[in-house]
């Protein structure tokens, strides 16, 4: 082998060493210029990863079976540094995600709060709403039973229990900053 061909090869080593760490630690130093490049989560990415990494942790100090909308305040807060609002309440929450300018209204996607709220069931009377966070498969959530945040509902079990039997909306928040 020559030595331009060992040169070549030498530098595509070093090129998928790079690319290794950048997967790695989501930043690439680029030969001996020390400039970083950095690859930006979206705000809906980030909130799905910090709900994942907190499956099976209690996330509602205060509250077990009515903790899913502190949990998910308390999930907003480790990822941004604040809560949404609402406190335990789904309904507050609701009326929180609407009014903040970093949440868009959207469809089932990963990273997106689901919520159907307390008090807008049409079946009336105190019929408790739910709230979560979409992931690929299930819908992360407070579980009222065990106080713990885990995987019990997915899109069509929220569906038919939710929307179906008890009569709620749902709705869908994406963080978009």
């Amino acid at each position: 082998m020559n030595d331009i061909m060992r040169s070549i090869l030498e530098k595509l080593y070093q090129i998928c060493l790079n690319l290794k760490e950048l997967i790695k630690q989501k930043s690439i130093t680029i030969d001996n210029q020390k400039e970083k490049i950095m690859i930006t989560e979206k705000p809906s990415e980030k909130l799905y990863r910090i709900s994942k990494k907190n499956l099976g942790k209690d996330l509602s100090p205060t509250q077990n079976e009515l903790g899913c909308a502190e949990s998910i305040n308390q999930l907003h807060k480790i990822a941004f540094g604040d809560e949404i609002g609402g406190g335990s309440s789904t309904y507050l929450l609701w009326q929180a995600l609407k009014k903040r300018n970093d949440f868009v209204v959207c469809d089932y996607e990963v990273g997106a709060i689901i919520i159907s709220p307390t008090g807008t069931s049409r079946l009336g009377g105190n019929v408790k709403g739910h709230a979560g966070v979409c992931g690929k498969f299930q819908i992360m959530s407070n579980n009222s039973l065990t106080g713990l945040f885990d995987t019990k509902y997915t899109k069509i079990s929220w569906e038919n229990y939710f929307e179906k039997k008890l009569k709620f909306p749902i709705y869908y928040f994406r963080k978009i900053g």
